[in-house]
């Protein structure tokens, strides 16, 4: 009877964790800021704009604790890419930022591949050492890495090893 207890409340634990997560998560969609993807929705929508318009890009902005990520958009190429920096708010920090702030991307980037019924790339490309250990490890598990690759830099003060992570965010009905 004990370990039923145990195990029912470690499930639980475990399903209020998800369900808090579930909220930050969206949380962080809803506000997210200087988004310049609401505006060209809204031209897409209203015949003032078109894919096949050249440098038809957005980028929304979502941030969490003490990150910001910058979710970049190219309608012309079909291409995501993000930018992930620390703000000056080192007080708010806050547990898991990266991995929710790209499970909050991933989500983005998915209503934007649904609603224009278009596979697009997404290419994480990064030389931080602790960016490439979350990379294949949450990353893995958010993005499902199609492919892996590095490259090597020649900078002044050194070699730079680049790494990249590539996947393709697919529209629900183009499995």
């Amino acid at each position: 009877m004990y370990k039923d207890t145990a195990e029912q409340q470690s499930g639980d634990a475990s399903e209020a964790r998800t369900q808090t997560e579930e909220a930050i998560i969206n949380e962080i969609i809803e506000k997210r800021q200087h988004s310049s993807y609401d505006d060209i929705q809204d031209k897409l929508e209203h015949g003032r704009g078109s894919h096949s318009r050249e440098g038809l890009r957005a980028t929304i902005i979502l941030e969490y604790g003490s990150k910001i990520l910058a979710l970049k958009i190219d309608f012309d190429s079909n291409q995501f890419s993000t930018f992930l920096t620390n703000t000056d708010n080192h007080q708010g920090r806050k547990e898991n930022e990266t991995t929710l702030l790209y499970k909050a991307a991933a989500i983005m980037m998915k209503r934007i591949a649904d609603q224009h019924q278009k596979s697009f790339g997404y290419k994480l490309f990064t030389p931080d050492k602790k960016m490439v250990e979350w990379s294949n490890d949450s990353g893995q598990k958010i993005f499902n890495w199609e492919k892996k690759e590095s490259s090597v830099s020649k900078q002044e003060g050194g070699d730079v090893v680049y790494y990249s992570y590539h996947a393709t965010i697919r529209p629900e009905d183009d499995k």
